[in-house]
């Protein structure tokens, strides 16, 4: 006859489960500093954004009414500079430049805390009426 062999013991059912490391709890100021830094470089990504998004979308528009208004010898009016705005921008009057016989000149200025986007609206350029605006510029490159 056969003996049969005994059943084999495994390894996994004679040693006891090994449990997880304990992971020792973070100190509650560790948490705030880390999370508060987390928040604050989100929040100045979040206002750069907003200065950068509110210039694009006044100088895209704007830039095409003004090829529109080239071709069509149409002008572009202050109203509809005004109207195209977008976004949180300051608003100063410029000196006017003599050498290009600007009647006035108005900057825009949406501020970031890395980077500010600004746009010069020159109106009334050589001879034509302040109505008409005929000169955009911007110190962003």
């Amino acid at each position: 006859m056969t003996e049969e062999a005994p059943p084999r013991a495994t390894p996994s059912s004679d040693v006891p489960p090994a449990s997880a490391p304990h992971k020792k709890p973070r100190n509650v100021a560790e948490l705030v500093i880390v999370r508060g830094g987390i928040a604050a470089l989100l929040l100045l990504v979040a206002w750069q954004g907003v200065a950068r998004y509110g210039y694009s979308q006044t100088v895209e528009p704007l830039t095409a009414a003004m090829r529109a208004a080239d071709e069509s010898e149409q002008s572009v009016t202050e109203a509809d500079v005004r109207r195209m705005l977008q976004g949180f921008s300051n608003w100063a009057e410029c000196p006017v430049d003599p050498a290009t016989k600007e009647s006035r000149a108005e900057k825009f200025t949406w501020v970031g805390p890395f980077k500010s986007y600004s746009l010069i609206v020159c109106y009334g350029v050589e001879g034509r009426s302040e109505a008409e605006t005929i000169v955009l510029r911007t110190d962003t490159p």
